[in-house]
């Protein structure tokens, strides 16, 4: 077993203490995540359409950064990985409002 987790699906044994220190590391990146995209409403205010565009731009931003960060400290290259990570999350998220959107009926725009 410990042959095929190593040679063939490329996976290292857990530690069991890392468990909480993973859990909370996760938690944190989540929350920090989810917040990107909301700081342009809390800042601009009433504007919907202008936070609207703010956020999608600092989010596209953000992603580009975490991309190119995880391209910097793993392997890989920083600008492939930014445009890959960008992308990949704006279209999630042009997803979600795409399903919301046609769950609703219509409404809400």
């Amino acid at each position: 077993m410990e042959l095929m987790m190593a040679h063939e699906l490329y996976l290292a044994p857990v530690d069991p203490t890392q468990a909480r220190r993973s859990a909370v590391l996760v938690g944190i990146a989540a929350i920090l995540g989810s917040l990107i995209p909301l700081i342009p409403f809390i800042v601009i205010g009433r504007d919907i359409l202008l936070g609207t565009a703010v956020s999608l731009v600092v989010s596209t931003l953000a992603l580009f950064a975490i991309g190119w960060w995880k391209a910097r400290t793993t392997i890989g290259r920083p600008g492939r990985s930014g445009t890959q990570m960008a992308i990949i999350g704006i279209a999630s998220a042009l997803a979600g409002f795409g399903i919301a959107y046609l769950v609703s009926g219509g409404r809400g725009l």
